[in-house]
């Protein structure tokens, strides 16, 4: 017959494990009988869950001595206590979590302004205790709540913080510092939402090449042409390399990125695919061949320097922002022209099933963003049934 779980009594393969808590200090023992560990069979776990049941009971007393029920194990649970005594904080559990942490280079940005951000944060009482001086056993859902409402960035960012901070806090519990993540708690995090696609019209997006071709180097106007009719992100091109492309097949494999001058041997979603192109992306392949194709590598490079792009910013100061001014277009980042491309898809009666497998999106995440202008298209034909069977309905 199974044995029921008790709390503060742990199964292990050859052995048992107890675990009790004095003040706010966790310790863990192995069940031993005149030094003999005992093996985890039914009357030793029921030997097992009374001494814990007793040391539950004198602790709640007042009568719980160490020493007493551990004699051979004093010295050693004693410095242990010690260790924990000294109460680790909030901002050196962050500060161990990046020491420890497996992140992208591109990434390690944003943990470490999220670090700052909580060693900034004041507590709720008084106004002058920062959350990262905060014991990390005495941290409150008050205290992140307080710092979350003070915040004066977008709620997105704020969001963003509060994951790295979960994500501290959460190996804090695995390393059994903690027993409660309270960073974990889905109230904290802001409602939120994110922005909806603007994409550019069919006009803008030839008026934007039209006048990239006059007025900059042909490679500045190559690269937004196939940004425009690719749909691939902003990393992924800046990746790009030119043993990826099929001339044969049309397409392009799409396995690795470009994020902050971070040559990623991988995609954003970690999945490769073969993007098809159509005859406007291949026409701007050929028309950059003579410019990059001879060096073999990347596809398309700054031509002020002859290196990769590495962010987009230096694409919107030099090029990007100017065309638009100087057209009178309303303002939209250049990452738009994906979401252009996926709408022009929407429009021309691809299926979103095909059109989210070429994005490198999964269906659902397709329909999240697109639904807008899917659902259009669709109550513009509903409409007009329902306006022919009213017309129908009235002899009209």
């Amino acid at each position: 017959m199974a044995m029921k779980c008790v709390p503060g009594v742990e199964i292990r393969e050859n052995s048992i494990r107890i675990s009790f808590t004095v003040g706010k200090i966790r310790y863990k023992k192995t069940f031993e009988v005149d030094g003999i560990v005992m093996q985890p069979t039914p009357p030793n776990i029921r030997a097992a869950a009374r001494l814990v049941a007793d040391i539950k009971t004198e602790i709640r007393l007042g009568v719980f001595e160490m020493a007493k029920r551990f004699p051979h194990d004093a010295d050693v649970l004693a410095a242990a206590a010690h260790l924990k005594a000294t109460k680790r904080t909030v901002g050196q559990q962050l500060d161990h979590y990046l020491s420890i942490a497996k992140i992208e280079k591109s990434t390690r940005a944003g943990y470490e302004s999220a670090t700052r951000f909580w060693k900034r944060s004041a507590r709720e009482a008084g106004g002058n205790v920062k959350v990262a001086e905060t014991p990390i056993d005495e941290l409150l859902y008050s205290h992140l709540q307080y710092a979350i409402t003070k915040f004066p960035g977008k709620g997105k960012t704020a969001n963003n913080y509060l994951s790295v901070l979960c994500k501290a806090m959460h190996v804090a519990v695995l390393d059994g510092l903690i027993d409660v993540n309270i960073a974990a708690n889905e109230e904290l995090r802001s409602d939120y939402q994110e922005p909806e696609p603007d994409p550019f019209d069919v006009q803008e997006v030839s008026r934007i090449i039209d006048y990239m071709h006059k007025h900059y180097p042909e490679p500045v106007a190559n690269l937004t042409d196939f940004w425009a009719h690719a749909g691939l992100r902003t990393s992924e091109i800046y990746g790009a390399l030119w043993q990826a492309v099929n001339w044969d097949l049309g397409t392009i494999l799409i396995h690795r990125a470009n994020v902050r001058g971070e040559e990623k041997e991988q995609t954003k979603t970690k999945r490769h695919r073969h993007v098809p192109l159509n005859s406007v992306a291949i026409a701007a392949l050929s028309r950059q061949k003579p410019h990059t194709y001879v060096a073999g590598r990347h596809v398309f490079l700054d031509p002020r320097y002859g290196a990769p792009w590495d962010e987009e910013r230096a694409f919107r100061r030099s090029y990007w922002t100017p065309a638009l001014k100087a057209l009178g277009i309303r303002y939209r980042s250049p990452y738009q022209l994906r979401h252009t491309f996926a709408t022009m898809m929407l429009m021309a009666g691809v299926t979103p099933a095909a059109a989210a497998k070429r994005m490198g999106h999964s269906v659902q995440m397709f329909l999240k963003h697109y639904a807008k202008w899917i659902d259009g298209e669709l109550d513009q034909v509903q409409n007009q049934r329902l306006e022919e069977f009213l017309k129908a309905a009235n002899g009209r």
